[in-house]
């Protein structure tokens, strides 16, 4: 439901249709994915302990900081880099709806979900010395 809401923002925002659709077909791609991959590995391997759950709330408290942080470019600073360089602001409005805080918070959290992604398929896949089909 987050995903849905969050394509349709984005069309608002950047009046792209495409990027909205690629962003929902990457999310449900990723989430397709970890849906195979979890139902063959949970049959398999159980959770350990809680202390990988109590990491995994800290990564994600540190990243979540990290990025309010990381994102203090501000509309102010623009408006500076477009003063000093004399350049037309209506030729780089485009480009700076990529630069906001709202897109940047999406583009890192799609960065992350991608990255996130990919270490839990490496790890499965180093676990399991290939592919799951192989050992089943």
């Amino acid at each position: 439901l987050i995903l849905i809401f969050s394509s349709i923002f984005i069309v608002f925002v950047i009046n792209s249709y495409f990027y909205s659709y690629i962003m929902f077909m990457l999310f449900m791609s990723g989430v397709v994915i970890l849906l195979a991959y979890m139902c063959g590995v949970i049959v398999i391997e159980k959770i350990y302990s809680i202390y990988k759950v109590y990491m995994s709330f800290i990564w994600l408290g540190l990243i979540t900081i990290l990025l309010k942080e990381i994102s203090g470019f501000t509309v102010s600073h623009f408006l500076i880099f477009v003063t000093i360089y004399k350049i037309d602001y209506y030729e780089f409005y485009f480009i700076f709806k990529f630069m906001s805080f709202s897109f940047s918070v999406f583009s890192f959290f799609l960065i992350f979900y991608l990255f996130f992604c990919l270490m839990i398929i490496y790890e499965i896949v180093k676990k399991c010395s290939g592919p799951l089909r192989m050992k089943i």
